[in-house]
């Protein structure tokens, strides 16, 4: 059956191609999506740019948009478009501009955002300014442009919202990372007296039960008695001794 359908559509004659267009549904029903696309649809295409058949066309564009959900995203996407905005370069008629409308009005929510900017979007205003057209259809092809024009503002809209949240998300992640290296990098009061003090000093402050208290001089040359193991259990001890003026000079004694 297939073999004599596609011979049909190739004879070149008006009236046996409209029998086979008129019964494409009937045909697509009975034959897998692949073998449509494969066979039938360029078929139809062939026909549309080399027919004069204003009917004939007509009736071929109904066709293909009754039918168009045979064809994958890639197809219509990549040259189901290519294909109509070719037969728009070579034909301006009334028919042909009404039928490439009612394909695309159908198309809407299968096209991606980049046929729309680079195909659809021209195409349309092709149809507007150069195609032979009435009133009604100019009208149509209005209202279609900015039903696209709303499908790319809502498809980057997501895209805005997705790339904001993930901004967020990253974020926080180096938040918390700032925090971690922030807690590793904190280090015990012991091993800090080690470093600054030495080894002997500090296990003096720190380990020897007769060392309980030092005296810091400051520059005026007072003295101040604190008890040295409170004083290192205050969270600004060590802030405090970093912190300290170079005039001032701290040392440790042991007090009975």
């Amino acid at each position: 059956c297939l073999p004599l359908i596609c011979k049909a559509m190739d004879c070149g004659v008006s009236k046996i191609q409209g029998v086979v267009v008129d019964n494409l549904s009937y045909v697509s029903n009975n034959i897998d999506a692949d073998l449509f696309s494969a066979k039938i649809y360029p078929r139809s295409i062939q026909i549309l740019l080399h027919t004069n058949s204003d009917k004939l066309k007509k009736r071929l564009l109904c066709s293909i948009k009754n039918l168009y959900n045979l064809l994958d995203s890639n197809m219509i996407n990549n040259v189901l478009i290519n294909d109509l905005e070719k037969l728009l370069s070579k034909d301006k008629s009334l028919c042909v501009c009404d039928g490439i409308a009612m394909i695309f009005e159908e198309i809407v929510d299968s096209v991606s955002v980049d046929a729309i900017r680079k195909k659809i979007i021209p195409t349309l205003i092709s149809i507007l300014v150069e195609g032979n057209i009435n009133e009604k259809l100019y009208e149509r092809v209005s209202v279609l442009i900015n039903k696209y024009i709303e499908k790319i503002k809502q498809i980057r809209e997501k895209d805005i919202n997705k790339n904001n949240t993930e901004d967020i998300e990253e974020k926080e992640d180096n938040d918390k990372k700032k925090i971690t290296k922030a807690d590793n990098n904190t280090f015990d009061n012991e091993s800090f007296l080690m470093s600054f003090f030495g080894d002997g000093q500090s296990e003096m402050i720190i380990g020897s039960p007769e060392a309980t208290k030092t005296t810091t001089l400051n520059s005026t040359g007072s003295e101040s008695n604190t008890d040295l193991i409170e004083e290192m259990k205050k969270g600004d001890f060590f802030e405090g001794l970093l912190n300290k003026k170079s005039n001032q000079k701290t040392f440790t004694k042991s007090i009975s």
